[in-house]
Protein backbone atom coordinates (compact mmCIF):
# COMPACT_ATOMS: atom_id res chain seq x y z
CA UNK A 1 0.00 0.00 0.00
CA UNK A 2 1.16 3.14 -0.76
CA UNK A 3 1.45 5.74 1.80
CA UNK A 4 -0.07 9.33 1.89
CA UNK A 5 1.84 12.46 0.73
CA UNK A 6 1.15 15.40 1.35
CA UNK A 7 2.59 18.86 0.50
CA UNK A 8 2.21 21.97 3.13
CA UNK A 9 3.62 25.02 2.33
CA UNK A 10 5.70 26.80 5.34
CA UNK A 11 7.10 30.34 5.51
CA UNK A 12 10.05 31.59 7.76
CA UNK A 13 10.94 34.97 8.24
CA UNK A 14 12.46 37.43 10.28
CA UNK A 15 12.30 41.18 10.25
CA UNK A 16 13.83 41.58 7.47
CA UNK A 17 13.53 38.16 5.39
CA UNK A 18 10.89 35.92 4.15
CA UNK A 19 11.14 32.61 2.75
CA UNK A 20 8.47 30.10 1.84
CA UNK A 21 9.30 26.20 1.65
CA UNK A 22 7.71 22.98 0.83
CA UNK A 23 6.83 21.03 4.54
CA UNK A 24 6.39 16.92 2.33
CA UNK A 25 4.57 14.75 4.84
CA UNK A 26 4.61 10.92 4.48
CA UNK A 27 2.27 8.79 6.84
CA UNK A 28 1.24 5.21 6.30
CA UNK A 29 -2.53 4.41 6.06
CA UNK A 30 -2.62 3.33 9.97
CA UNK A 31 -0.61 6.18 11.36
CA UNK A 32 -3.37 8.96 9.20
CA UNK A 33 -6.06 7.10 10.87
CA UNK A 34 -4.96 7.27 14.24
CA UNK A 35 -4.31 10.92 13.14
CA UNK A 36 -7.85 11.68 12.23
CA UNK A 37 -8.90 10.19 15.65
CA UNK A 38 -7.03 12.45 17.58
CA UNK A 39 -8.96 15.40 15.83
CA UNK A 40 -11.91 13.95 15.42
CA UNK A 41 -11.79 13.25 19.47
CA UNK A 42 -10.36 16.78 20.58
CA UNK A 43 -12.98 19.58 21.44
CA UNK A 44 -12.06 22.92 19.64
CA UNK A 45 -14.62 24.79 21.20
CA UNK A 46 -14.32 23.94 25.04
CA UNK A 47 -18.21 22.12 25.34
CA UNK A 48 -19.48 26.00 24.13
CA UNK A 49 -21.34 24.64 21.45
CA UNK A 50 -25.02 24.61 22.01
CA UNK A 51 -27.04 21.22 20.78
Amino acid sequence: MQPLIFSVITQFSDKDNMVELPLMLFFDRATFTKILEIIRSYDFLGSQMSA
